[in-house]
Order: C-alpha cells, then sequence, then structure tokens
C-alpha cells in the first residue's frame, strides 16, 4: 500500500498493511532540523515537504481558509486582526497560531451590526488551485486532508468565553444565529475543498478543558451539536471520510460525537483523561482512532525509550483489527525533542506491521 490508501483504509475503520503515521507538525524546530529551514508562514508546500521527509502518511494541510484564527486583515508586530474581526498575539511558543486577546462583538449593538465575511468567486478559485498544488506535491501517494472549523469556536472567538456565556443564559438567540452563520460559513469552504479532490476532511473545534466542557451536555446538545452533525453529514454525503480534531476532555458527549458519523476521532488526549482502551472497546467498530500519545509530558520530557514504550502501548491497545493512526495527542512543538519525533516512526515502522506481533 502507498501512503494513501494506508491512511485512508484505516481511517475508514479497516486494517491497512501497517499502522498509518499522521501529526500536526507546529514545531520550527522540527521543520529546521528535517529541511534546514524554519519556516515564517505554516502553509501547505512547507507542511506537506516535511511529512514527506518525516514519513507521515496522511497531512492536514493549512488552505487559505479564512478563519477567526488567520488570514489577517492588518498586522503590527505580533498582534493580527483576522477577517472576522478578532485580535490575536502570537508568540514563537504559540507557533503557528495566536491567541485571542480581544474579540469584535463586545454588546448586543456590535452584534446586531456585525458583518460577517463572505467566500467569494476569488476564494473558491484560490482554494481549487491551492488543492491541486498538495496534491501534485503529494504525488497521489500521500493523503491530503483539507480542514474547516467547527460550530463553537468560531462563534465564542467573536464574543470571548464571558460573554458568550452571557448570551447563553439570557439570549440564546444570539448564540443559534452565530452558529448557523459559522456553520454556513464552514459549509460552503469544506465543501469547495472537497469539490477541489482533497481525500479527507478534518472539523477542527475545542469543547472541553481538561477536566470537562466549556458549556453543559444539555446547552451542548442544544446549541452545537446540531450544526455539527450537519457538517459530518453533508461532507460524508460528497464522498469525503471526516476527522474530528478536538483535545480536551469529552467523555460527557462521546456517544454524541460517534453517533455524528464521523469517522475518525483525534488527538485522544491522555492528560484530559481520555482513555483510548475504554474507547476502543465501546466504539472500536465505529471509530478510528488517531493519537494519543503524550505531548504534554511523554515526548517533551521522555526519552527516546520512554516514547517507544508509549507507542508500543497504543499499538498493543488500539491497534488490533485495524481503525488506528498513531499521532501525538495534540501536536508536535518545539519543546519536544526531534529524536522523540522521529522515535514514533521507527516505532511504528518497526512493530506497526499487521498482522501485529502478539508478544508486543
Amino acid at each position: 500500500m502507498n501512503s494513501k490508501e494506508r491512511f485512508l483504509v484505516a481511517l475508514h475503520g479497516g486494517q491497512p498493511d501497517r499502522i498509518p503515521l499522521f501529526d500536526h507538525p507546529f514545531s520550527k524546530k522540527l521543520f529546521k532540523e528535517i529541511l534546514g529551514y524554519a519556516p515564517d508562514i505554516y502553509d501547505a508546500p512547507n507542511v506537506i515537504k516535511l511529512a514527506q521527509k518525516v514519513g507521515y502518511d496522511g497531512v492536514s494541510v493549512p488552505f487559505p481558509y479564512k478563519t477567526t484564527s488567520s488570514q489577517s486583515t492588518k498586522s503590527k508586530e505580533d498582534i493580527t486582526i483576522s477577517q472576522w474581526g478578532t485580535t490575536f498575539q502570537y508568540s514563537g511558543v504559540s507557533w503557528p497560531i495566536g491567541a485571542p486577546v480581544d474579540y469584535p462583538i463586545k454588546t448586543l449593538e456590535d452584534f446586531k451590526n456585525y458583518d460577517p465575511p463572505c467566500i467569494s468567486p476569488a476564494d473558491v478559485r484560490i482554494i481549487r488551485k491551492q488543492v491541486e498544488i498538495a496534491l501534485k506535491m503529494g504525488k497521489e501517494r500521500l493523503a491530503i486532508l483539507g480542514g474547516v472549523e467547527g460550530p463553537f469556536t468560531p462563534v465564542w472567538m467573536l464574543t470571548g468565553l464571558n460573554l458568550f456565556s452571557v448570551f447563553l443564559h439570557e439570549n440564546p438567540k444570539i448564540i443559534k444565529s452565530l452558529v448557523k452563520m459559522v456553520t454556513e460559513y464552514s459549509l460552503a469552504w469544506g465543501k469547495a475543498q472537497i469539490e477541489a479532490g482533497i481525500d479527507a476532511i478534518t472539523i477542527s473545534d475545542d469543547w472541553g478543558y481538561d477536566t470537562g466542557l466549556f458549556i453543559s451536555p444539555k446547552h451542548f446538545r442544544k446549541y452545537i451539536l446540531p450544526s455539527f452533525n450537519q457538517l459530518v453529514q453533508t461532507f460524508r454525503k460528497m464522498g469525503v471520510p471526516v476527522l474530528m480534531h478536538n483535545d480536551g476532555n469529552l467523555n460527557q458527549i462521546i456517544d454524541d460525537l460517534v453517533n455524528t458519523g464521523i469517522n475518525g476521532y483525534h488527538p485522544i488526549e491522555r492528560k484530559a483523561r481520555m482513555n483510548i482502551g475504554e474507547i476502543k472497546k465501546k466504539y472500536g467498530n465505529k471509530l478510528c482512532l488517531v493519537g494519543n500519545i503524550n505531548s504534554s509530558y511523554t515526548l517533551p520530557y521522555g526519552s527516546p525509550a520512554d516514547v517507544e514504550a508509549e507507542v508500543k502501548e497504543c499499538i498493543r491497545i488500539a491497534a488490533p483489527g485495524g481503525g488506528y493512526i498513531c499521532a501525538s495527542d495534540h501536536s508536535i512543538h518545539d519543546a519536544i525533542p526531534v529524536e522523540n519525533v522521529m522515535k514514533i516512526i521507527e516505532t511504528v515502522k518497526k512493530f506497526g506491521k499487521y498482522p501485529l506481533d502478539s508478544n508486543l
């Protein structure tokens, strides 16, 4: 099998020739070590080059998507204002993602006067060209994943979590309106990527802390879940598998997440008490599991031997029967030694071939 075939078989819940490899390489140090340079921009060509050199089977590429955290309209030093009006502050530690520090909707009047960005025919032409470039670079052997944002994070990044919570309690129609707005945007941008030929699509959202959800399960099911389900069903009907990226503790709503019909769930964060063994046991026939290698402790602070042991543990627990893709439980960041990143690759290639070693 080539990388694309291997990745897609596993994402559909099947058993490929070996466990596929995947990650979000948010590390300038890794780029410099592997490619000889550290890019200023986290873009598709640079990410694909790195993925091929390291040995990943699939790569989630950042197409020019006007989310709340990218495509700034104006900037000053490390401060940018996105197309949605959210102000972000960037640092070397957070690269390539910024932290929101100011929001365009602070009052009811701001909401009434808010003018969201739209997707133009020119935007669609750009995405088609970018997908064409990505697929050509991948030489049809690397799985190319597009991506959109889910219905929760873009909304609170317009208001801040405090005002989001106030609106949710006092005027939930505002939240419903904003969720509908960002969902329509993600639907349009996702459709453009799928029509351009991507192999799979990632829906990225952030629903929980390390200990639980940002909002109650009741509110989540009423205001967020229907729109997320709409995204999943629309994209799957267009013929591509859907990978959900959502760190944090989702134990209270994991049934709801699986029942939307997602193909895969990433990253199954260890420090957030997401137990890959329990998830495999309960949903292994419905869901491809992606991740679970500890990026908060084992990868940055452990030895290569520690990393190998944890990768083997994930293989032993999550890989039998297929439906597992090995990755960190969030992303590769600058605090992680390059040798530990490469130890993941080496261990999977040594121990991740099917049929698996029963003595692993």
